[in-house]
């Protein structure tokens, strides 16, 4: 991205003109520029690192799910002829208890598993956001040190 004529104009009036402000001044460019490369990498790090979180999440929500599938599947085997003896105090309880202990667990720990893997794609999309921001600003700094060095040699 071409920087504004701004720029060209103050490089031209007050930096070539002035050789102390104008190594001063690529001075703290270059130091911006490092700080800034130095973000990107911390950054381009942390979006990796969370892309792998978010694949290990995803497989175990597929576990997860898998088990789900397979425990409602033998539910509703052994809760069919469970059904027919809702009269019998013990057995409607037994009914009760296997609905309510393995499957609730099961399904609170997918719902956990899914929340936390839209919470790390959330961050890892905003930290992304950050990255390309910061990754023009590294552009347009590196921009300008190109320019003053063409412009003023």
């Amino acid at each position: 991205m071409a920087l504004s004529s701004c720029v060209t104009t103050f490089i031209l009036t007050v930096l070539c003109g002035n050789p102390i402000l104008k190594g001063v001044f690529v001075t703290l460019l270059n130091s911006i520029l490092i700080q800034l490369e130095q973000e990107i990498a911390v950054l381009t790090l942390e979006i990796g690192r969370l892309n792998v979180v978010n694949q290990v999440l995803q497989l175990e929500i597929q576990a997860e799910q898998a088990i789900v599938s397979k425990l409602q599947a033998d539910f509703n085997l052994v809760l069919g002829p469970l059904q027919n003896s809702a009269t019998c105090p013990e057995l409607s309880q037994l009914e009760n208890t296997i609905q309510n202990s393995t499957a609730g667990k099961f399904l609170s720990g997918l719902q956990n598993k899914i929340y936390e893997a839209n919470r790390t794609l959330n961050v890892a999309n905003i930290q992304n956001a950050i990255l390309q921001k910061t990754e023009q600003q590294r552009n347009n700094i590196q921009e300008m040190i190109n320019q003053i060095a063409s412009l003023c040699p």
